[in-house]
């Protein structure tokens, strides 16, 4: 059964038998789209101490010609807005600006009348700001009052030619500065980073009926809508909420009584992973691959990072490992394994994970080696105080989306109407 990574060319098929619950799995590469930009190493994405230059508002910034421009230069940018004596400032947030932040987080959190949701605090805002976990753009008024804010976060890709992806979170626009075209000079800005940094695209979710926040976005130039999309364009968020972690630890747990035992490895990201076990993982997802033949590893082989790539990467601290494998007499055998990370970052309630791709092998159907993955997760977002666990598969793909459904995740697209847009800032349409 082919699978299609979300929004770009075929990725991984070669297993012919794809389980649900307990049977095999080759999943879907999930949340991040294909491109052919390929970036010529993986950089640090802590870029909250960077500083920002800016030359003037680009006239061909929704036509699809991205401005030649050093984002690196200075701390502050003012962009003049209308007369010379109205003035928009912007700049990358800094700790200090944690209580403007969390006070702009708190408006946003009462115009969705969501406010009992919000988890995080000023606090943890200026701790997640300094550790790189946080980041976001601020912009304030010609006397000083803050005026919006354009919250993102950084995270890797296991698939060849990404790297690492610009997740924007949040635009908020305080009602007193809305339309004097801030949101797009805050995109633009945001653009100047992702392409300093060599990124493909800029990434975000908005809900269906949003109208006024679609109209607003399909102005850009580059723009694709990785749900609503014909033949490949077609993914479906999806998340493990907090009320569903001890379901799948149960059911984890029931097929410990009955399987055989598993061992577990677990690499977490974020620089712990050594170069020698960087490649050594990089080595076994490319064997684990490599041995399940079913006639096309030819035609989507392009789509898989070498081991050097692939273990530069992990060794960078983008991007986690979970490693399962099948005790046997004289070797442990490798049946599963998963990319994930900790870089997502929700408004309202803080850092949460994603599960970047997941790959378990054909001959050990109905063995639960899927949900015994999910289950690892699910720890691993317990430990860091995560509430919830995402990832995008295609919607097309039945038998991999059924199996989630299967752990109590839930459909974002199909529930509540959540679109994926991706924004490629330096391509025509």
């Amino acid at each position: 059964m082919a699978l299609r990574l979300c929004g770009c060319a075929p990725f991984w098929a070669f297993s012919n038998k794809i389980s649900i619950g307990n049977q095999s799995l080759l999943y879907n590469k999930f949340s991040l789209s294909g491109s052919s930009f390929l970036l010529n190493g993986i950089k640090n994405n802590k870029i909250s101490n960077k500083k920002l230059d800016y030359f003037g508002i680009n006239k061909n910034f929704t036509k699809g010609k991205l401005f030649s421009v050093n984002p690196l230069n200075k701390n502050n940018f003012v962009i003049n807005n209308g007369s010379d004596d109205k003035q928009i400032k912007i700049r990358l947030a800094k700790s200090e600006d944690a209580k403007a932040l969390f006070s702009l987080i708190k408006e946003l959190a009462e115009f969705h009348k969501m406010s009992r949701t919000i988890r995080i605090t000023a606090e943890q805002i200026e701790k997640d700001l300094n550790s790189g976990f946080m980041h976001s753009l601020i912009a304030f008024g010609d006397k000083g009052e803050v005026a919006a804010y354009a919250l993102y976060y950084l995270y890797g890709s296991s698939t060849k030619g990404i790297g690492q992806i610009m997740h924007l979170e949040d635009i908020y626009i305080r009602p007193q500065f809305r339309r004097k075209g801030i949101g797009f000079l805050l995109l633009e800005e945001l653009a100047k980073i992702a392409y300093s940094e060599n990124l493909p695209f800029i990434e975000w979710q908005v809900l269906r009926s949003n109208f006024g926040a679609i109209k607003f976005y399909k102005k850009l130039s580059g723009l694709i809508d990785e749900t609503d999309g014909k033949g490949k364009n077609k993914c479906n968020l999806w998340r493990l909420s907090a009320q569903s972690f001890d379901y799948v630890l149960q059911k984890e747990a029931k097929q410990k009584e009955s399987g055989e035992e598993l061992i577990k490895e677990i690499y977490l990201d974020g620089g712990e992973i050594s170069e020698n076990n960087s490649f050594y993982l990089a080595e076994q997802w490319n064997n684990l691959i490599a041995s399940q033949k079913n006639g096309e590893e030819e035609e989507n082989k392009e789509f898989l990072l070498d081991n050097h790539s692939l273990a530069k990467l992990l060794n960078s601290g983008l991007l986690g490992v979970i490693v399962v494998k099948k005790k046997e007499k004289e070797n442990n055998k490798i049946v599963g394994m998963a990319f994930f990370h900790r870089k997502g970052y929700s408004t309202w309630q803080g850092r949460f994970l994603i599960l970047d791709n997941i790959f378990v092998v054909d001959s050990e159907k109905e063995k639960g080696i899927g949900t015994s993955i999910m289950s690892e997760l699910v720890n691993i977002a317990q430990k860091m105080e995560a509430n919830k666990i995402q990832w995008e598969t295609n919607k097309e793909n039945k038998i991999v989306n059924s199996f989630f459904k299967s752990l109590n995740a839930e459909n974002l697209t199909e529930n509540e109407g959540w679109l994926i847009y991706r924004w490629y800032f330096n391509k025509q349409k």
